[in-house]
């Protein structure tokens, strides 16, 4: 009986020791899959950018479908990116008071009927008008939607920054077959179906975000204080220097199209070209976030910003549907880096309770530099043509990556100040053992059984 004992006993300490060597690894091997919030949020996502027909085909449609001017087609694209601009911050700010889902579900409700809307309008202003509720509406979840997997990350940076990269690709990889969907349905069934079409997306996405989405609790009073994103000096640096490099990469959708001015490309064809960019993005997305996973949320952006600005250049130094192919990779190489490290460097900085908020200044920029763009690559063209716009990308891009190095430290002081009130609310943490003691734990449970041996 005492034999039975013992040999129980021994077979625990095992069972024991085995959970000791197993268990790190099986959590190590959770790390590389998404949080189950994650899931829930691709799924309401994927019918939303499958039928994301409008918004890359705007400028397009007008031109082609409205029969606009160039003058009239400018003033529609900046009331689209003057709504885009303020869409975000009021994004967050609402995902922080109100709540996540709800902002998630009421933005994308209200995008719906911004659609309907615009598919109809006739008038200039109306049109204008229009564009302006769908550049307002048509993002503005996406801040509510990084604040919850920022949440589920906790301190974690590196889980942070991995969930925002596979938000990146989930967004990115039905959208080729979207835009690709887009060109055929103009060709074949005409323009508005493509409004209605994008209008019943939208509408799918809030439903199913409504029943999947978590409900979560909005910031107490301490979150009511509205100005601090605004006086926070890191935020409006890495803000600044965002609407610097995004001012580069909008050159793929104002200065690069140059090129193909006059060469009577239809719906598909240009369906193609828009293709290129979430096609890249769905490929390269998963083996670029194992080479940058190693480099800090700060390092990566620097370097994403230096590969849009080279990358812009370089494109734009060639000629042909070809060299745009082949030397878009650089600049879209980029873009996967910033949009990966970007959203998981905002919510480190923010404080807890106002990720959301943080996220939709940060966020603010993706429709300011579509005004910028147009506006400075017109200076740029008519004082000294698309050479000097080229050359002006890539110092931009050199001269961004550098600011952003110089941010590195005062960002790393930041996110262990941020993450020391999560640490010491959990306590005195038990001694991790060491190598050489696990080393031990594993002869134990042997040399107990030769013990035993030697009784019989």
């Amino acid at each position: 009986m005492q034999e039975f004992q013992l040999v129980l006993s021994i077979r625990q300490d095992q069972l024991t020791l085995a959970r000791r060597v197993v268990r790190p690894a099986a959590l190590t091997a959770l790390k590389l899959r998404a949080p189950a919030v994650f899931w829930r949020l691709a799924v309401a996502l994927t019918a939303s950018r499958l039928g994301l027909f409008v918004v890359p085909f705007l400028a397009y449609y007008l031109v082609r479908g409205r029969h606009l001017g160039p003058l009239p087609v400018s003033l529609i694209m900046m009331a689209f990116g003057a709504g885009w601009t303020l869409g975000q911050p009021a994004g967050g700010y609402l995902a922080d008071r109100i709540g996540r889902r709800f902002v998630i579900v009421t933005g994308n409700a209200a995008a719906a009927f911004a659609y309907l809307g615009l598919g109809s309008a006739r008038s200039l202003a109306a049109t204008a008008v229009l564009a302006f509720a769908v550049g307002a509406t048509f993002d503005a979840w996406r801040p509510a939607a990084m604040a919850i997997l920022a949440d589920a990350a906790a301190s974690d940076e590196r889980q942070r920054q991995k969930n925002m990269s596979a938000l990146y690709l989930a967004m990115n990889a039905p959208e080729v077959l979207g835009t690709l969907a887009a060109g055929v349905l103009a060709v074949t069934v005409g323009w508005m179906w493509l409004f209605a079409g994008n209008a019943l997306a939208s509408a799918v996405f809030a439903t199913a975000a409504g029943v999947l989405v978590p409900r979560s609790t909005p910031a107490g009073r301490q979150g009511r204080r509205s100005g601090l994103a605004l006086a926070d000096p890191l935020l409006l640096a890495f803000t600044v220097l965002t609407l610097l490099c995004l001012t580069v990469y909008q050159q793929s959708t104002y200065a690069l199209p140059l090129r193909f001015a006059g060469t009577g490309i239809g719906p598909v064809g240009y369906a193609i070209i828009a293709a290129i960019n979430p096609l890249t993005v769905t490929i390269l997305a998963r083996p670029v976030q194992q080479c940058t996973g190693r480099l800090a949320p700060v390092r990566c952006f620097a370097l994403g910003v230096a590969l849009i600005g080279a990358g812009i250049a370089v494109t734009g130094a060639g000629r042909g549907l070809a060299w745009y192919a082949s030397a878009s990779v650089i600049w879209i190489l980029g873009e996967i880096a910033i949009m990966g490290s970007g959203p998981a460097l905002i919510s480190a900085l923010a404080p807890r309770g106002h990720e959301a908020s943080y996220t939709g200044i940060w966020m603010s920029t993706f429709g300011l530099s579509a005004v910028t763009a147009a506006a400075g690559g017109a200076v740029l063209i008519h004082a000294g043509g698309l050479r000097l716009l080229w050359l002006s990308c890539a110092l931009a891009g050199l001269a961004g990556a550098a600011a952003c190095l110089l941010l590195a430290r005062p960002t790393a002081r930041r996110g262990a100040a941020r993450c020391r009130p999560a640490a010491d609310a959990l306590g005195p943490q038990p001694r991790q053992a060491t190598e050489q003691e696990r080393r031990c734990d594993m002869k134990k449970p042997a040399r107990s059984i030769r013990s035993i041996r030697s009784i019989r």
